[in-house]
Parts: C-alpha cells; sequence; structure tokens
C-alpha cells in the first residue's frame, strides 16, 4: 500500500506545477501552495468548488504568458 503522505505530496506536485508554484508566484503574498490555490479558486468563481480540474485546466500563468509576449 502506498502510504497517504505520498500520495498526497505527489497530487501536491501535479497541483503546484500545474499553476507554476512557486516558481511564477510572489511566495511573500502566497506563502504557501494552498495559498495561492485559494487565488485561483478566486479567479474561477463559477467553479470553484465543483470542478477543480477544469480550474486547474483553465488557469494560465500570467508570469509565462508575458515572457511569450516578449
Amino acid at each position: 500500500m502506498i502510504p497517504k503522505g505520498a500520495v498526497m505530496a505527489g497530487i501536491k506536485a501535479m497541483v503546484a506545477g500545474k499553476i507554476h508554484y512557486p516558481e511564477c508566484w510572489d511566495t511573500a503574498a502566497y506563502p504557501e501552495l494552498e495559498d495561492a490555490l485559494v487565488e485561483v479558486a478566486v479567479a474561477f468563481p463559477g467553479v470553484y468548488p465543483h470542478d477543480w480540474a477544469t480550474s486547474l485546466n483553465d488557469f494560465e500563468c500570467q508570469c509565462c504568458k508575458q515572457e511569450g509576449e516578449q
């Protein structure tokens, strides 16, 4: 059996990668992954809390978007 902690660590790593946390986040304002996820929920109020997969798939990293425009 896989330890619960390992499962949660894997899920957190997947979610962090999807929203580019902490690489593209102001970690002073969002010190923990959970803080960043609250901001994602605020950005997609019609989706939260019912469909996190849609929120994460629709999330567009502004940091990376700006780099791509330059």
